[in-house]
Formats: structure tokens, C-alpha cells, sequence
């Protein structure tokens, strides 16, 4: 199941509201309602996942207590903390490789790749890193280790920030277990943004998906088949960085709206990346604690002296498991390349600084950021270049066509809303109407009321058809 889903807005969400508030008396048992919901969560489209979940957890609880034990008999743990971080990465490799091995092996074995579950099961490259990130925080001393396995399992199954994040260090997670405070206020504004996250995911990330879609397969496809207009490939490029960046958005709002709901406060993973006037600052308001774990843990825990060599080759490394934790395939390991070469080269050369005006700046960090974009997008190498020749009007293709001018009119909507809202509009907008006069303000709660209800109801219809 998914928080975007229709049988989660409908059934599940509610019930598990309704089922925690009614525990207001007792803290643990509202844990035990939360970690009970994560787990049936967890399990509807993916049962046969669910032991798989279960013994991870037990697995992670079991290695924080190992750990902590050899450091209290005066050994370092080392040991034990490298078997934590070896099991949790070959569970990711296992699941994301077992479909390639299993097709490589089999070809024309249907029944067996129907047989073997071959899907990564959902939220595991998160799960994985906060299991390793909380074992490592045992070894560090940052933190002691947790002795109810409970706690440990709602900081790693947690649904609302189990598919996407964000990502929460154990020590502030825990304290919010035991100590969290609800209120009506709180409630209100955690729904708020859940139905504007919803509203992100549902009706802009999920509608520009299917330009995006349109344009790559067209790309795909030979020059001697399917000449695909340059205006169109530009068209699709801005798609996919608003897809992108709506998806990430609107998790990221769902998660921490829901974490409001019940009392915890979550970490922003996202931050107006498309004002950012560099790749390095985009990269400080996308993905921010996922990128954050990497520089903690990776980063961070590399020996290093005053060397600009080392520094080099740590970077290198967080940003080539970074690409690899996104996926196995080489587009990936090729985006991570790509992302540390342009930061590379903007701090060796610091040309960034030498470009005039910060419109132009954004629009060299947009261009480097959509580069990435097409490599994640892209299913091989090839056909990243392919879509990167059509482009660039290298493939024959005409600059426009009935086309683009087909595309422009489908998909207006969504692409002219997805671009305001990009943008510090909304921001802005809040800001004066809240130095206005106390009935502009009035009106404006009430319009911000009614078209949540209507957002919300227009997602329904969505999902629903």
C-alpha cells in the first residue's frame, strides 16, 4: 500500500486515527497502534514481504544489543557493526538484483519469475539506511542501545515516511516516542499539508508523468521510425524536473503531515531547490536527509587530514553510493559521476561565481540538474543519449511539430500550475495576505479551507477512476 492510495485515504488512514486517539490515555499503546498500522501497511500488496520485515527488524534490534555489549567488555564492536552494514546491503543488492539474475538465468521462465517475488519491496533503500544509520550510531556511542525492540521497529517501519522518507536520526525519533505533545492546531495543519502533498503526487507528479513517459518512449524509438520534435524533447525535459520534484515534494509533504497527526515532528527533505543558484545548493535543498545520511555516515567516518586528495576521494565515494543506492543499473552510477564532476569543477574552478545575474545562475544549475534527471529517467545509456541527440536537433528531427502542439494542449494544466508552484508564489502570497487587514485574512482561511476540500476531492476522483 501506498500513502497515496485510494483504499489507504478511505480505509486505512481513518480507522488508524480514529484507533490511536481512542488510546489517548496510554502512550505505549498508541506506539503499539502506530507500529500495528505500520505493519498491516506494510503488508496489503506486499505480504509475502511482511516476515522479511519482521525478522529485519528483530535482526537490527539484536545487532544495536550486540553491539552494545562488545563495547561494554572493552572490545571496539567493530565487527559487529561491519556484519550490520554488510546484511543490510546485500538484503538491497539481493531484491534489486534477484529480477536481472533470475531473467539472465531464466529467459523464458515465466512461471519462475512469477513464483519468486522479484519486486524490491516498498521503502527498502530507506529501511536499510536507518537500520545501518542506527546501528552505527550504537558503535559511535552516540546513542545507547534500544532495548524494546518495539521502539526500534516504529523507527524503522514507521509508515508514513516508510516509502519515501525522510529519514530520522534514531536519537530524535526515540525521545518523540515517549515525549510528544497533540493538539487540535496540530491535527489541523499535519491534515493541511498531508492534502497538499496528496494534491502534489496526484495531480501534478502524476499527470506530467505521462508526458514524460510519451516523450522517452518516442525518443526511444529509431530516427528512421519516429523523428521527435526538438520543442517536444524540451517539453518533456521540463516534466520530468517538475515530476521529479513533485513526487519528492509531495511524499515529503504526506509524511510530514501525517507525522503532525500523530504528535512527531519530521525532518524537511526538500527546500526550494529551484531557487538554488548552484549544484551545490541544490543539492542543500534536494534530498536533504537522504543526501544528509550519506555525508553523516560515509563522509564523515572517512580519516582524512588537511588533503584536498582525500577530500576528493571521499566525495567520490559518497557520491558513487549515493548513485548506487538509487539503483544498480549504470545510468545511475553514471548520474552519481555526473554530480560529483559538476561539484568538482565548482569548487576547483569556481566558475559559477563568474556567471552574471542569479536568473542565469538558476538556469545553469536547471540545466545540470535536468542532465542528472534524464540519466535516473533513462532505462540505459543508450537511450539517455539518444534522448539527449533529439534534444539538441542532432537526430533530424524538425524544432516543431503537430506533436509538441498536441502535448501543449493535453497537458497545460498540470505544466503551467507544476511551474507556478515551483516557484515562491505560494510563499509570498501568505506572507501579504498575513500583513493584511483581519477580514482579507478571514477570507483568505476560508478559501484556503474550501480549496483543501476541493484539492482532496479532486484527488478522490482521480485515484478513483
Amino acid at each position: 500500500m501506498e500513502t497515496s492510495s485510494l483504499a489507504f485515504l478511505v480505509y486505512g488512514l481513518p480507522a488508524c486515527i480514529v484507533l490511536y486517539y481512542l488510546c489517548f490515555f496510554s502512550r505505549p499503546l498508541q506506539n503499539g497502534v502506530l507500529l500495528v498500522a505500520s505493519l498491516v501497511f506494510y503488508a496489503f500488496g506486499q505480504t509475502v514481504y511482511l516476515p522479511v520485515l519482521a525478522i529485519w527488524i528483530l535482526w537490527s534490534w539484536v545487532l544495536g544489543l550486540w553491539i552494545n555489549r562488545r563495547k561494554a567488555r572493552g572490545h571496539r564492536g567493530l565487527g559487529v557493526t561491519g556484519l550490520a552494514v554488510v546484511t543490510n546491503v546485500l538484503l538491497l543488492a539481493l531484491f534489486r538484483l534477484a529480477g536481472p539474475i533470475l531473467a539472465l538465468v531464466y529467459p523464458s521462465a515465466e512461471g519462475l519469475t512469477l513464483a519468486v517475488p522479484t519486486v524490491v519491496p516498498l521503502g527498502l533503500a530507506f529501511f536499510t539506511l536507518q537500520s545501518i544509520g542506527y546501528c552505527l550510531d550504537v558503535y559511535r556511542g552516540d546513542i545507547p542501545a534500544e532495548r524494546n525492540p518495539l521502539y526500534v521497529g516504529l523507527h524503522l517501519a514507521f509508515f508514513p515516511k516508510l516509502a519515501g522518507g525522510p529519514l530520522v536520526d534514531f536519537a530524535d525519533f526515540r525521545r518523540q516516542l515517549t515525549h510528544r505533545t497533540h493538539s487540535a492546531g496540530q491535527v489541523n495543519r499535519g491534515l493541511c499539508r498531508f492534502v497538499l502533498g496528496l494534491s502534489k503526487k496526484i495531480l501534478l507528479a502524476g499527470q506530467l508523468a505521462y508526458l514524460v513517459d510519451f516523450v522517452f518512449n518516442q525518443t526511444s524509438m529509431d530516427n528512421t521510425v519516429v523523428q521527435v520534435p526538438v520543442l517536444l524533447v524540451w517539453l518533456g525535459l521540463l516534466a520530468l524536473c517538475l515530476q521529479f520534484y513533485y513526487e519528492l515534494s509531495g511524499y515529503a509533504d504526506m509524511a510530514i503531515g501525517l507525522g503532525l497527526v500523530f504528535g512527531f515532528t519530521l525532518p524537511e527533505q526538500v527546500c526550494a531547490p529551484f531557487q538554488a543558484d548552484s549544484l551545490a545548493d541544490f543539492w542543500r535543498r534536494w534530498e536533504i536527509t537522504s543526501l544528509g545520511w550519506f555525508r553523516k555516515y560515509l563522509y564523515g567516518s572517512i580519516p582524512r587530514q588537511e588533503n584536498q586528495d582525500m577530500v576528493i576521494r571521499s566525495l567520490a565515494l559518497v557520491w558513487l553510493c549515493f548513485g548506487l543506492w538509487h539503483g544498480l543499473e549504470w545510468t545511475f552510477l553514471a548520474w552519481g559521476v555526473w554530480n560529483f564532476a559538476v561539484l568538482l569543477s565548482e569548487n576547483s574552478f569556481r566558475h559559477v561565481a563568474r556567471i552574471p545575474g542569479g536568473a542565469l545562475r538558476r538556469i545553469y544549475t536547471l540545466l545540470t540538474v535536468a542532465v542528472g534527471f534524464v540519466l535516473l529517467k533513462s532505462p540505459t545509456l543508450y537511450h539517455a543519449g539518444q534522448f539527449f541527440i533529439d534534444l539538441l536537433g542532432l537526430g533530424n528531427n524538425a524544432f516543431s511539430g503537430d506533436f509538441f502542439y498536441a502535448a501543449l494542449r493535453e497537458y497545460w494544466a498540470p505544466l503551467f500550475f507544476g511551474v507556478l508552484f515551483a516557484t515562491p508564489v505560494a510563499t509570498r502570497l501568505s506572507v501579504f495576505l498575513g500583513r493584511r487587514g483581519r477580514v482579507l485574512r478571514c477570507v483568505a482561511a476560508i478559501g484556503y479551507s474550501v480549496g483543501l476540500a476541493a484539492l482532496l476531492i479532486l484527488c478522490l476522483a482521480f485515484l478513483a477512476r
